[in-house]
């Protein structure tokens, strides 16, 4: 055989070769599974307990101890609390009175202006207190304010509820 023959034989070979040819390309593969495991989510709640009663509040120079009938004039207030708990890794949240839920009362034809302040949890950050299974207490105080100086006998025995008073615990995350 001449060598230009033999040099076209063994070129067409190792194109061959290189393409594939003839399925002399072997790989081997594996596959197996992992148990990823589950993830578990906390949870949040709050529980409201009651009202103390209303009371004079501090500020009122004329009335002390428990409230049976205000009159004009007359400033007082009603504390409230309750529980937020949950569970979670770094599980924070916000407590704040629905505003929308607080609304003025009408007695007779006298406004009494009503107001809610959360006392505790205190969060001066912003960013939420932490809130664990044991509890952290929360605590708001209604204020009620009767005006005084304008003669109005319309409102002399009249009775009026507040309703219910909206506490959100919003969980919060950085």
């Amino acid at each position: 055989m001449k060598k230009s023959t033999k040099g076209a034989i063994a070129a067409g070979a190792a194109a061959v070769l290189l393409m594939g040819g003839a399925g002399t390309l072997a790989y081997w593969t594996a596959t197996d599974n992992v148990d990823a495991g589950t993830l578990t989510a906390g949870n949040l709640s709050l529980d409201l307990d009651s009202c103390d009663g209303w009371v004079y509040a501090a500020a009122d120079a004329e009335g002390t101890g428990a409230v049976t009938k205000i009159v004009p004039g007359d400033t007082v207030e009603n504390t409230c609390s309750g529980t937020i708990s949950g569970e979670g890794d770094h599980l924070r949240a916000t407590v704040e009175i629905d505003d929308a839920t607080v609304s003025d009362l009408t007695l007779g034809d006298e406004t009494v202006t009503v107001t809610a302040d959360l006392t505790s949890p205190v969060d001066p950050t912003g960013e939420g207190v932490a809130v664990t299974a044991a509890g952290t207490d929360v605590t708001f105080t209604l204020t009620a304010v009767f005006p005084y100086g304008t003669e109005n006998n319309n409102s002399q025995d009249a009775v009026a509820a507040l309703g219910n008073i909206g506490v959100d615990a919003v969980q919060v995350h950085d």
